[in-house]
């Protein structure tokens, strides 16, 4: 999705991609996972990733790395978590691991992802859900 914005030089030719959006900038394997069923990103609770700026019916850009393709869809709902047993309890785990083949598989691939001894250690997370267009 692109937008005509102004530049900084007042010059209307640049095409800007529109500025109230949540970049997620993600390893290829994690963006070809939005095709495979994924629907759910999760996030440590740092930075832009804050239930202060995820919020509902925002725009986002889903991008392979910082300069590949990207896709883009819209923040459908936002849940605060504390470990990936919570997560895994407050939403199907196959929207949020599509490649795993059980709960349990989901689980490990969680505490692969976030540096986690158990799916039970405390962790801020923030877990949204996103549309496509």
């Amino acid at each position: 999705m692109k937008t005509r914005e102004r530049s900084s030089t007042g010059s209307r030719s640049n095409l800007k991609t529109p500025l109230d959006r949540v970049f997620v900038p993600l390893a290829a394997f994690c963006f070809e996972q939005f095709s495979c069923g994924k629907t759910i990103e999760v996030r440590r609770r740092l930075g832009s990733f804050q239930f202060k700026h995820v919020r509902v019916g925002r725009r986002v850009e889903l991008r392979r790395g910082y300069s590949g393709p990207s896709r883009w869809g819209t923040v459908k709902s936002v849940w605060e978590i504390s470990s990936i047993n919570d997560l895994l309890l407050k939403m199907p785990w196959r929207n949020v691991f599509p490649y795993a083949t059980s709960r349990r598989e989901a689980e490990l691939m969680g505490c692969q992802e976030f540096t986690l001894q158990s799916h039970h250690d405390k962790v801020p997370l923030l877990a949204f859900e996103v549309t496509l267009d």
